[in-house]
């Protein structure tokens, strides 16, 4: 069931969520019933998603792997200590590939998985 919302009526909803795999619901159905509000699937390894995660990487690589955590609590407070002093001196994260170099690299891989004879 969804989440209870309120909103102007007359007004339309777009809700972004990540891709799931839906069987026909209570959710669905609430939807046809309910055309004003659409939800947008961002698709499996979506670029917003991949920082996210090379973010969380950063994290456990750079900091939690290195530390010594005895409890809980601890776990907690360096992980809000790393979220300081990321934020102190942030470091964006660069593309540094263009679309279609990707889209190029992504082709022969699929070419060579393809041609592996497995």
């Amino acid at each position: 069931m969804p989440p209870t919302m309120t909103t102007q009526a007359g007004f339309a909803v777009a809700s972004c969520l990540l891709a799931l795999a839906l069987t026909l619901s209570s959710f669905e159905r609430w939807l046809v019933r309910h055309p004003r509000f659409t939800m947008h699937f961002t698709p499996t390894y979506s670029s917003w998603l991949n920082l996210v995660e090379r973010w969380f990487a950063e994290l456990t690589n750079k900091w939690l792997r290195r530390g010594t955590h005895h409890s809980v609590r601890e776990l907690a407070a360096s992980i809000r200590t790393w979220i300081n002093n990321w934020n102190d001196d942030p470091k964006p994260f660069v593309w540094h590939k263009t679309a279609d170099e990707i889209l190029d690299s992504l082709a022969a891989y699929c070419q060579r998985i393809n041609d592996s004879g497995h």
